[in-house]
Protein backbone atom coordinates (compact mmCIF):
# COMPACT_ATOMS: atom_id res chain seq x y z
CA UNK A 1 0.00 0.00 0.00
CA UNK A 2 1.33 3.42 -0.97
CA UNK A 3 1.47 6.46 1.33
CA UNK A 4 0.37 9.96 0.35
CA UNK A 5 0.92 13.26 2.22
CA UNK A 6 -1.58 16.08 1.67
CA UNK A 7 -0.32 19.68 1.93
CA UNK A 8 -2.25 22.92 2.03
CA UNK A 9 -5.41 21.45 3.55
CA UNK A 10 -7.76 24.16 4.81
CA UNK A 11 -8.43 24.13 8.57
CA UNK A 12 -12.18 24.03 7.96
CA UNK A 13 -11.80 21.02 5.67
CA UNK A 14 -9.71 19.21 8.29
CA UNK A 15 -12.27 19.97 11.00
CA UNK A 16 -15.04 18.68 8.74
CA UNK A 17 -13.10 15.48 8.09
CA UNK A 18 -12.61 14.92 11.82
CA UNK A 19 -16.31 15.46 12.49
CA UNK A 20 -17.29 13.07 9.71
CA UNK A 21 -14.83 10.43 10.93
CA UNK A 22 -16.18 10.70 14.48
CA UNK A 23 -19.75 10.31 13.24
CA UNK A 24 -18.81 7.20 11.29
CA UNK A 25 -16.62 5.86 14.13
CA UNK A 26 -13.58 5.57 11.85
CA UNK A 27 -10.15 7.18 11.61
CA UNK A 28 -9.54 10.27 9.48
CA UNK A 29 -7.12 8.26 7.34
CA UNK A 30 -9.75 5.56 6.63
CA UNK A 31 -12.30 8.21 5.77
CA UNK A 32 -9.95 10.07 3.39
CA UNK A 33 -8.98 6.85 1.59
CA UNK A 34 -12.62 5.94 1.11
CA UNK A 35 -13.57 9.41 -0.15
CA UNK A 36 -10.69 9.38 -2.66
CA UNK A 37 -11.64 5.93 -3.93
CA UNK A 38 -15.30 6.95 -4.25
CA UNK A 39 -14.33 10.16 -6.06
CA UNK A 40 -12.26 8.17 -8.56
CA UNK A 41 -15.02 5.66 -9.09
CA UNK A 42 -13.04 2.83 -7.49
CA UNK A 43 -15.60 2.23 -4.74
CA UNK A 44 -19.34 2.67 -4.61
CA UNK A 45 -20.66 5.15 -2.09
CA UNK A 46 -22.91 3.79 0.61
CA UNK A 47 -26.55 4.49 -0.20
CA UNK A 48 -27.91 7.30 1.95
CA UNK A 49 -31.19 7.10 3.80
CA UNK A 50 -34.15 8.58 1.95
CA UNK A 51 -36.50 10.64 4.05
CA UNK A 52 -40.19 10.81 3.20
CA UNK A 53 -42.15 13.53 4.96
CA UNK A 54 -44.92 14.32 2.49
CA UNK A 55 -48.34 12.98 3.48
CA UNK A 56 -50.29 15.67 1.62
CA UNK A 57 -51.86 13.10 -0.70
CA UNK A 58 -53.56 11.50 2.31
CA UNK A 59 -55.03 14.73 3.70
CA UNK A 60 -58.79 14.48 4.06
CA UNK A 61 -58.97 10.86 2.91
CA UNK A 62 -58.77 9.03 6.25
CA UNK A 63 -61.81 7.57 7.91
CA UNK A 64 -62.27 7.65 11.67
CA UNK A 65 -61.15 4.03 11.82
CA UNK A 66 -57.94 4.90 9.93
CA UNK A 67 -57.16 7.69 12.37
CA UNK A 68 -57.75 5.38 15.34
CA UNK A 69 -55.36 2.76 13.94
CA UNK A 70 -52.73 5.43 13.19
CA UNK A 71 -52.94 6.90 16.71
CA UNK A 72 -52.59 3.49 18.35
CA UNK A 73 -49.60 2.69 16.16
CA UNK A 74 -47.73 5.95 16.82
CA UNK A 75 -48.71 7.03 20.33
CA UNK A 76 -45.93 6.81 22.96
CA UNK A 77 -46.17 4.06 25.55
CA UNK A 78 -45.29 4.72 29.20
CA UNK A 79 -43.14 1.94 30.68
CA UNK A 80 -43.33 1.60 34.44
CA UNK A 81 -40.29 0.75 36.54
CA UNK A 82 -40.09 -2.93 37.41
CA UNK A 83 -40.46 -3.80 41.06
CA UNK A 84 -39.79 -7.20 42.64
CA UNK A 85 -42.98 -6.65 44.62
CA UNK A 86 -46.34 -7.81 43.31
CA UNK A 87 -47.26 -4.29 42.17
CA UNK A 88 -45.37 -1.99 39.76
CA UNK A 89 -43.17 0.73 41.19
CA UNK A 90 -44.47 4.27 40.78
CA UNK A 91 -41.72 6.05 42.71
CA UNK A 92 -40.03 7.21 39.49
CA UNK A 93 -41.20 8.73 36.25
CA UNK A 94 -42.21 6.29 33.50
CA UNK A 95 -39.93 5.67 30.52
CA UNK A 96 -41.64 6.95 27.36
CA UNK A 97 -41.35 4.61 24.41
CA UNK A 98 -42.80 5.49 20.97
CA UNK A 99 -44.69 2.57 19.46
CA UNK A 100 -43.30 3.54 16.05
CA UNK A 101 -39.46 3.86 16.13
CA UNK A 102 -39.47 5.55 12.71
CA UNK A 103 -40.94 8.66 14.35
CA UNK A 104 -37.75 9.04 16.37
CA UNK A 105 -35.64 9.05 13.20
CA UNK A 106 -37.89 11.68 11.66
CA UNK A 107 -37.89 13.89 14.76
CA UNK A 108 -34.16 13.64 15.51
CA UNK A 109 -33.24 15.70 12.45
CA UNK A 110 -29.97 13.81 11.91
CA UNK A 111 -28.77 10.95 9.76
CA UNK A 112 -29.27 8.22 12.36
CA UNK A 113 -27.08 5.73 10.50
CA UNK A 114 -24.04 8.03 10.80
CA UNK A 115 -24.46 9.02 14.45
CA UNK A 116 -23.48 6.38 17.02
CA UNK A 117 -25.59 7.81 19.85
CA UNK A 118 -28.68 8.23 17.69
CA UNK A 119 -28.16 4.82 16.10
CA UNK A 120 -28.02 3.20 19.52
CA UNK A 121 -31.20 4.95 20.62
CA UNK A 122 -32.99 3.88 17.43
CA UNK A 123 -32.02 0.24 18.05
CA UNK A 124 -33.22 0.45 21.64
CA UNK A 125 -36.59 1.79 20.47
CA UNK A 126 -36.88 -0.94 17.84
CA UNK A 127 -36.27 -3.63 20.48
CA UNK A 128 -38.84 -2.02 22.78
CA UNK A 129 -41.43 -1.87 19.99
CA UNK A 130 -40.96 -5.58 19.32
CA UNK A 131 -41.36 -6.44 23.01
CA UNK A 132 -44.54 -4.37 23.27
CA UNK A 133 -46.12 -6.52 20.57
CA UNK A 134 -45.56 -9.69 22.62
CA UNK A 135 -47.94 -11.07 25.25
CA UNK A 136 -46.83 -10.23 28.76
CA UNK A 137 -45.57 -7.07 30.44
CA UNK A 138 -42.68 -4.75 29.58
CA UNK A 139 -40.94 -2.58 32.17
CA UNK A 140 -37.66 -0.72 32.61
CA UNK A 141 -35.41 -0.72 35.66
CA UNK A 142 -33.11 1.88 37.18
CA UNK A 143 -31.40 2.24 40.56
CA UNK A 144 -29.12 5.26 40.88
CA UNK A 145 -26.59 4.89 38.04
CA UNK A 146 -27.50 1.27 37.22
CA UNK A 147 -30.08 0.67 34.50
CA UNK A 148 -31.59 -2.11 32.41
CA UNK A 149 -33.19 -1.08 29.11
CA UNK A 150 -36.14 -3.48 29.33
CA UNK A 151 -37.53 -6.03 31.73
CA UNK A 152 -39.90 -8.43 29.98
CA UNK A 153 -42.17 -10.75 31.93
CA UNK A 154 -44.19 -13.53 30.34
CA UNK A 155 -45.91 -15.99 32.66
CA UNK A 156 -43.20 -17.27 35.04
CA UNK A 157 -40.27 -16.15 32.88
CA UNK A 158 -38.50 -12.85 33.54
CA UNK A 159 -35.89 -11.40 31.17
CA UNK A 160 -33.50 -8.49 31.71
CA UNK A 161 -32.89 -7.17 28.19
CA UNK A 162 -29.91 -4.92 27.45
CA UNK A 163 -29.46 -3.32 24.01
CA UNK A 164 -25.86 -3.00 22.77
CA UNK A 165 -25.20 -1.07 19.58
CA UNK A 166 -21.45 -0.52 19.53
CA UNK A 167 -21.58 2.32 22.04
CA UNK A 168 -19.41 1.99 25.15
CA UNK A 169 -22.04 0.73 27.51
CA UNK A 170 -21.42 -1.09 30.77
CA UNK A 171 -23.25 -4.27 31.77
CA UNK A 172 -23.27 -3.23 35.44
CA UNK A 173 -27.01 -2.63 35.22
CA UNK A 174 -27.68 -6.27 34.28
CA UNK A 175 -25.46 -7.47 37.13
CA UNK A 176 -27.15 -5.19 39.66
CA UNK A 177 -30.67 -6.13 38.56
CA UNK A 178 -29.96 -9.87 38.57
CA UNK A 179 -28.48 -9.55 42.05
CA UNK A 180 -31.85 -8.21 43.21
CA UNK A 181 -33.91 -10.58 41.06
CA UNK A 182 -31.92 -13.86 40.85
CA UNK A 183 -34.51 -15.64 38.69
CA UNK A 184 -34.10 -13.10 35.87
CA UNK A 185 -32.45 -14.28 32.66
CA UNK A 186 -29.95 -11.96 30.97
CA UNK A 187 -30.37 -11.16 27.29
CA UNK A 188 -28.24 -8.87 25.13
CA UNK A 189 -29.63 -7.66 21.79
CA UNK A 190 -27.18 -6.14 19.31
CA UNK A 191 -27.20 -5.19 15.61
CA UNK A 192 -25.65 -8.59 14.90
CA UNK A 193 -28.54 -10.59 16.37
CA UNK A 194 -31.45 -8.13 16.01
CA UNK A 195 -32.79 -9.87 12.88
CA UNK A 196 -33.09 -13.15 14.78
CA UNK A 197 -34.68 -11.36 17.72
CA UNK A 198 -37.16 -9.53 15.50
CA UNK A 199 -38.19 -12.70 13.66
CA UNK A 200 -39.33 -14.55 16.80
CA UNK A 201 -38.79 -12.37 19.91
CA UNK A 202 -40.05 -14.80 22.56
CA UNK A 203 -38.27 -17.78 21.05
CA UNK A 204 -35.09 -15.71 20.86
CA UNK A 205 -35.35 -14.77 24.54
CA UNK A 206 -35.97 -18.38 25.55
CA UNK A 207 -32.98 -19.53 23.49
CA UNK A 208 -30.33 -17.00 24.54
CA UNK A 209 -31.47 -16.02 28.06
CA UNK A 210 -28.90 -17.00 30.66
CA UNK A 211 -28.22 -16.44 34.36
Amino acid sequence: MANLSIRGLDDRALAALKRRAAQEESSVNTLVVRLIEQGLGLRRAKPSLIRYDDLDALAGTWREQDVSVFVRATAPFALQKHSPKSWPSRSSSPKMLPACPALYSMASGVNVAQNAEQRGRALELAVGAELLQQPGQVYFWRERIDEVDFVYQYRDALYAVEVKSGRKKSSKGLTAFCAQVPQALRVIVSPENFDRFSEHPRQFLERVGMR
